[in-house]
């Protein structure tokens, strides 16, 4: 049986915009493996958006690594855009250096994608213009998913909603927690206590910052400011 390497890859930002999942690639790369005579024995995963250079991923930098050392058939992938989904040149340095160690790579949507040595010219430069224009098909995809993106922050933005960055404590609709601790420091500051001393009592009742060890007087004084503002 051929030894394989695996490589999975996942954007950074949400899987459901990225597509398939770490662990599905992985599935159906190692049910493609097991049907066409290949054992991966090693599995190499990114999580990194497809823009960014091999040398860039330590997973796929590590994997180049791996592939330098004698043993290995193959590198099997999902799909050609687990790869990369930017400029060509990130697909031809990657497809360059694994094949220059007599190791091809291999899709299971997308089939070879480096060069047969068992196939004659006619068919490595049939092979080499589809993977041309799969290439061009994932990186139009991309501008196209970031320009769906930009509307839709645009969209959200002009109805109120927020669109970029953290929320302030106290405005995330997913933590009402924070609404209630905001009317503590009101009612304690309502009482005539100092900022110093309103952080003592909030960490005296188990009330903390959303990130921080503890309060600080500054930090009260921001969000009761923010608050009071209309």
């Amino acid at each position: 049986m051929k030894k394989a390497l695996g490589y999975a890859r996942v954007s950074g930002r949400t899987q459901a915009m990225d597509g398939t999942g770490l662990q599905e690639q992985r599935a159906q790369c190692e049910v493609w493996a097991a049907h066409n005579g290949y054992e991966i024995v090693q599995w190499f995963e990114d999580s990194i958006t497809g823009e960014t250079p091999w040398d860039k991923r330590p997973a796929m930098t590590a994997l180049v690594e791996r592939v330098a050392v004698n043993g290995i058939d193959a590198v099997i992938v999902h799909q050609l855009d687990r790869i990369a989904r930017g400029k060509s040149a990130i697909f031809e340095d990657f497809f360059e250096i694994v094949n220059a160690s007599g190791v091809q790579v291999i899709s299971v949507v997308d089939g070879l994608l480096t060069d047969d040595p068992q196939g004659d010219e006619f068919k490595s430069a049939d092979a080499e213009m589809i993977r041309s224009i799969k290439q061009a098909i994932i990186r139009q995809e991309k501008r196209k998913l970031v320009a769906r993106m930009t509307l839709g922050k645009l969209r959200a933005k002009a109805a109120g909603k927020k669109v970029d960055g953290k929320f302030a404590y106290g405005d995330d609709p997913n933590k009402p927690e924070e609404q209630a601790v905001i009317a503590r420091m009101r009612q304690l500051r309502d009482s005539g206590m100092t900022s110093y001393r309103i952080c003592k009592v909030l960490l005296g009742e188990g009330l903390k910052p959303r990130t921080a060890a503890r309060w600080a007087p500054n930090t009260i004084d921001q969000i009761l400011s923010r608050k009071e503002k209309p």
